[in-house]
């Protein structure tokens, strides 16, 4: 088992457990930012400011990297959650995906990114383009797929580079050594 796999796992542990925990951290029905969030703009600083320093960390990084539609969103507590119902799936599902690759060995096959993208690709398109409006639990599965296959191929990325590092190492170890022969 990889040290740094491991911690990869805990990071993405711990981000999803404190997107569950965070909205119980607030008083109930205090959180919903309606429908005007865009991605890549910080739509809502006046409301994060306001809240606990890691409740408005969690919500002011959902600000900038998530719409937070509340429409597309998860409630907890009577709070919105910091990030829609897809975005929840995709760290869900890269905690999931990070899990497995500490305990396996991930031969990883270039038809899992289809079948890890294709779903939230599809959804997220004909979303986009009017074809139909996709659910919430819909949302969150294409999300988590998508996340699994992301946190398997981060665990492979990883793997592959501590393999290589070791290699690395080994070789000049042994090179030093017959240099001091």
């Amino acid at each position: 088992m990889s040290k740094i796999k491991l911690i990869f796992f805990i990071i993405c542990l711990t981000w999803v457990l404190l997107l569950v925990i965070v909205p119980f951290t607030l008083p109930s029905d205090t959180v919903d930012f309606g429908e005007k969030g865009k991605v890549g703009t910080n739509d809502f600083q006046s409301q994060t400011g306001k809240m606990n320093p890691v409740a408005g960390f969690v919500y002011s990084t959902g600000d900038s990297f998530c719409h937070q539609k509340s429409s597309r969103s998860f409630f907890l507590n009577g709070n919105q959650v910091a990030y829609c119902s897809r975005c929840t799936g995709i760290f869900l599902g890269l905690a999931i995906g990070a899990g497995i690759a500490v305990f396996r060995y991930i031969d990883f096959k270039p038809e899992w990114i289809i079948i890890g993208l294709l779903p939230i690709g599809t959804d997220g398109t004909g979303q986009l383009f009017g074809l139909w409006e996709s659910i919430n639990l819909i949302r969150l599965i294409t999300g988590t797929l998508a996340g699994v296959l992301t946190g398997l191929a981060v665990g492979v990325i990883i793997q592959e580079l501590c393999a290589s590092v070791s290699k690395h190492t080994e070789t000049n170890i042994k090179n030093k050594n017959q240099g001091n022969n």
